[in-house]
């Protein structure tokens, strides 16, 4: 299943609102995955969304929120206290060597349209593009 359309119903704008400018649901978990993609900006996020700082904000905002709130609590199982939490770091450090962690997310399976002109920035570990 497509992400977007699990996070739609959340982020999607008001079709009564009077602003035909707001951001669709794909355009803002666009927005949101290039800014968490790495250390970057939200004025470079902005900038290469063609769009304006409070809009590249709002949508961060809304997608991280719609994730945490309502497809968060299905996909994401974080232990519950100190104790699940410490066998955690500990398993996944004699696994994959990383200290203070308990896990990691990724992203090579999440589908994106790249721009023609934009596709390399939205290659997967592999090198593959999606």
């Amino acid at each position: 299943m497509n992400q977007v359309s699990e996070l739609r119903p959340y982020i999607s704008p008001n079709p009564k609102s009077p602003n035909h400018r707001a951001l669709s649901a794909d355009k803002k978990v666009a927005v949101a995955l290039y800014f968490l993609k790495d250390t970057g900006s939200l004025r470079m996020t902005a900038n290469r969304f063609g769009i304006a700082l409070n809009p590249a904000s709002a949508a961060v905002s809304e997608v991280c929120q719609a994730i945490s709130n309502h497809v968060g609590p299905e996909c994401l199982h974080l232990p519950e206290d100190e104790e699940s939490m410490g066998e955690k770091v500990a398993e996944f450090e004699a696994k994959f060597g990383m200290t203070q962690a308990f896990g990691c997310i990724d992203g090579s399976h999440i589908q994106l349209n790249a721009h023609k002109r934009t596709h390399k920035i939205f290659s997967a570990r592999d090198n593959s593009i999606h």
